[in-house]
């Protein structure tokens, strides 16, 4: 499977700011996967960052509780 690209967004802003080739790379990708309907749709993807950001958040929550404990041991 090839990698989607979609060059609508790049194209539009590349008049205004400029775009490395790099970046220009990764904006098409990115927009080509909110753009496609029938692999991949918007609100997946959204849903799929807020599972990652409740991770991340969960996972720094742990690590604030063992900072406490430690610090409550040298108090």
């Amino acid at each position: 499977m090839s990698n989607p690209s979609n060059s609508l967004i790049s194209d539009f802003c590349s008049g205004v700011v400029e775009i490395a080739p790099e970046e220009k790379t990764q904006i098409d990708y990115v927009y080509a996967l909110i753009a496609q309907d029938s692999v991949y749709s918007f609100q997946m993807i959204v849903s799929t960052l807020v599972v990652l950001y409740a991770a991340i958040m969960i996972v720094m929550l742990q690590r604030t509780q063992d900072l406490g404990e430690l610090i409550m041991m040298v108090g």
